[in-house]
């Protein structure tokens, strides 16, 4: 399991005051942005209909993010494949130049990934930024600790508590600050923010590629990504009892966004994906089926609205 490596800009974002939403603030050693991993075929076929959507006066949107955003399973068609590849099919005219699987908010909200924002936002001029983040961080490491954050967030089984509060709050803080950030910048250049919550996934015990990840995805710091944990913790993954565990830490997630859009001063809409997505929607432990991801979609349209 490789260390994370944007400790610094996760240090960053903890001492982050709302006087420094700035958005070029100084930090030594910026950290890398982790290597694009999404077939030719997904971004060359994504890249035509934008250019296309564009031509129609299609919506401008800027689009930064994870894996919901841009799903590198090789299997899927491309116009199938995650969240962007809806809306472009709904007609938006979708910039995506940095979103990509694997990436961790606490780095798209380092100077140089609030960088990358600003730029893009100013040279393209959308009507909406959306984003997709935090569930990546959720199972890297942080504070130099053995175990990834979601080992943290809940107590060993039987205890009186299943979540440890003081550590689900000190990894939301961080999140939070993340996004209020990456909020401030839009706010700046006049463009409205749309920011989804994840849905409830469960501890399957299905990783995102099994046998394929040393090839695609060698810096991914776990897959399967859920269910090992839980059973580090004491707890069955098989029980329902152990994925509302789950459920809960997605719960405080959306509190989370909810928070941001009270305390931001820029235009927030938000997405809850809990509403949409089932059981049966779900690819592996933490991603979706095309279905899914175009209920996900549908979504974000009725919010830019």
């Amino acid at each position: 399991m490789a260390d994370l490596k944007n400790d610094e800009a996760r240090a960053y974002l903890e001492r982050l005051r709302p006087e420094d939403w700035v958005v070029d603030p100084p930090l030594p050693g910026e950290p890398e942005i982790v290597a694009e991993a999404v077939p030719i075929r997904v971004k060359s076929w994504k890249k035509r209909m934008f250019d296309s959507n564009k031509r129609r006066g299609g919506m401008r949107v800027y689009a930064e993010g994870d894996s919901w955003f841009h799903f590198p399973l090789p299997k899927l068609p491309p116009s199938s494949c995650d969240v962007l590849a809806g809306l472009l099919g709904l007609g938006y005219a979708v910039r995506f130049d940095d979103a990509m699987a694997g990436s961790v908010l606490t780095e798209m909200a380092s100077p140089k990934g609030l960088n990358l924002i600003n730029d893009r936002l100013s040279s393209f001029k959308p009507r909406f930024f959306i984003f997709s983040g935090g569930g990546n961080d959720m199972v890297n490491r942080w504070w130099d600790r053995p175990e990834t954050n979601l080992f943290y967030l809940m107590n060993p089984a039987g205890s009186s508590r299943r979540l440890n509060d003081a550590e689900v709050k000190r990894f939301l803080d961080v999140i939070k600050k993340g996004y209020l950030a990456m909020a401030e910048v839009a706010r700046r250049n006049g463009v409205e923010c749309v920011f989804h919550s994840y849905a409830n996934a469960y501890p399957s015990g299905k990783g995102v590629f099994s046998k394929t990840k040393a090839r695609w995805f060698p810096f991914l710091p776990s897959d399967p990504y859920l269910a090992p944990v839980f059973q580090k913790r004491g707890y069955d993954p098989t029980k329902d009892s152990t994925a509302k565990i789950f459920h809960d830490i997605v719960d405080r997630f959306h509190g989370m966004l909810e928070a941001v859009k009270r305390e931001s001063r820029a235009s927030i809409r938000l997405v809850d994906s809990r509403r949409v997505i089932n059981r049966e929607d779900w690819h592996d432990e933490y991603h979706l089926w095309p279905d899914g991801f175009k209920k996900v979609a549908n979504q974000f349209h009725l919010a830019m609205q």
